[in-house]
């Protein structure tokens, strides 16, 4: 579950009193704003260019968004952003990750995705002032390269290709929920492990991190899939005597990806 009691950390308001950079951005015990050395924009250039999307702009266009662009760090289990709150940020995963899910009224639990390194986080909230429709929480330490959304509709009018850019990740993101959907209705359960087991990963192809541990339980997992842990038991052994994975306390290990993947579509859109 979400750590909650706090303000987010981002706001377009800096607060009142101390902790305020010279840039008019606070930083606290979990936000970390470095300076504007050389050193550090080109370690924001990098951060971005993790993500296949800002690849494509033109230099003029991602030095805009390197000088805008901040490092964000959050704890295991912090929350990025709540149900509700506008999203008002965006940015490339660094290290770590950050996981949508949804609580019913019932206080029960539904993961829907995990972003991982290299993902564009926080499309959704570009276009225009948005509320978040997901509670959304860091799994591990995680750092993020973001840029407010507010900064980012500016760049519009100067630099058009940005705006190209966000129309592209739109698409990517309903593409994500159409395989969302459909991983959900359409698909026989071992798939919707497998597929969710792959994105849980990350795949070094579209610049995740190396398949390797996944820290989660059986139950954790379920909630992904919408199924009780004694049937995810069932399903995780069997992909286990296939020689795909092998299950500990707690973690599950991706032996062969390419087995994994084998059967399942191409899952691209989940690391964009």
């Amino acid at each position: 579950m979400l750590k909650r009691g706090s303000e987010s950390v981002f706001d377009d308001r800096p607060p009142v009193g101390g902790n305020v950079t010279q840039d008019g951005v606070f930083k606290g015990a979990r936000l970390k704003v470095a300076d504007r050395s050389e050193d550090r924009m080109t370690a924001y250039r990098r951060g971005l260019l993790l993500s296949p999307l800002f690849a494509e702009l033109s230099d003029p266009s991602l030095d805009y968004l390197v000088r805008k662009a901040r490092l964000v760090t959050f704890d295991a289990g912090e929350r990025v952003v709540a149900r509700g709150d506008e999203i008002r940020y965006a940015g490339v995963v660094l290290s770590g990750g950050i996981r949508s899910s949804i609580t019913s009224i019932e206080g029960c639990e539904a993961s829907s995705s995990v972003v991982r390194r290299g993902s564009f986080f926080g499309i959704m909230g570009i276009p225009e002032p948005t509320k978040s429709h997901w509670d959304c929480a860091a799994v591990a330490k995680t750092e993020l390269v973001a840029l407010y959304c507010s900064d980012i509709r500016a760049s519009f009018a100067h630099h058009p290709e940005i705006a190209l850019l966000v129309a592209k990740a739109l698409n990517y993101r309903l593409k994500k929920s159409f395989s969302l959907i459909s991983n959900a209705t359409l698909q026989n359960l071992e798939n919707r492990v497998r597929r969710t087991l792959v994105m849980l990963a990350g795949d070094p192809r579209y610049g995740g991190e190396k398949p390797a541990d996944i820290a989660i339980t059986q139950e954790a997992l379920g909630n992904f899939v919408q199924c009780t842990r004694p049937t995810i038991n069932k399903v995780l052994k069997d992909l286990e005597r296939a020689g795909m994975i092998e299950v500990g306390y707690g973690r599950i290990r991706i032996v062969n990806m390419r087995a994994l993947q084998a059967e399942i579509e191409d899952e691209a859109v989940y690391y964009l």
